[in-house]
């Protein structure tokens, strides 16, 4: 059973590599690049997509959706190239051309999630509607999941003023509720509203 769950409580008021400057996307991804070299060599890196890498990341996707709920092909590359401010790709430091896992959403005017205002992406939308929180199979049960959403999170701040978005939301298995809201609540302690 899906829910749809508002995450907007997540979306932090301020973070660490906010700007009084407005940012590209090439600037963010030396910001996220840079944040990561201050890590070991086996944490994380997060990264803005490239669009030639969506077929590795389709494969990550139907790994971990049932079939009827993945993404196809076409609906990614949408994403990927349409609606790049809202798509995070999660990398190893050993393997940073090797994604393992993402975060992507699209923009919405719409008040609430339709599979109509989740087909498409209107880049003035205010609400960021969640598609795909995903890691590729090996690399689950370990924190990933939830690091990349708080740096989702920051990704998505960091270009807040720019962008106007003011709310996240997502729909998701009832059981997964805790687990948004378990990192939402991290977000929010760790300084980042």
């Amino acid at each position: 059973m899906l829910s749809q769950h508002s995450w907007a409580a997540a979306v932090p008021r301020s973070s660490p590599i906010r700007s009084r400057s407005k940012r590209t996307l090439h600037q963010l991804r030396g910001v996220t690049t840079a944040m990561a070299s201050a890590f070991a060599p086996s944490s994380p890196i997060f990264r803005p997509v490239d669009p030639a890498e969506v077929p590795a990341l389709l494969a990550i996707e139907q790994a971990s959706y049932p079939e009827d709920e993945a993404a196809s092909l076409e609906s990614l590359t949408l994403r990927a190239n349409d609606a790049a401010e809202c798509f995070l790709v999660m990398t190893k430091a050993e393997t940073p051309d090797a994604p393992v896992g993402f975060v992507c959403g699209t923009r919405t005017k719409q008040d609430s999630l339709t599979h109509d205002s989740m087909s498409t992406h209107d880049a003035d939308g205010a609400i960021l509607c969640i598609h795909s929180v995903v890691v590729e199979e090996t690399q689950r049960k370990n924190g990933l999941g939830a690091a990349m959403l708080r740096a989702y999170v920051r990704f998505i701040d960091a270009q807040k003023e720019q962008s106007g978005v003011k709310e996240m939301r997502l729909l998701c298995k009832e059981h997964l509720i805790k687990f948004y809201e378990a990192t939402s609540y991290t977000a929010k302690t760790r300084g980042l509203r």
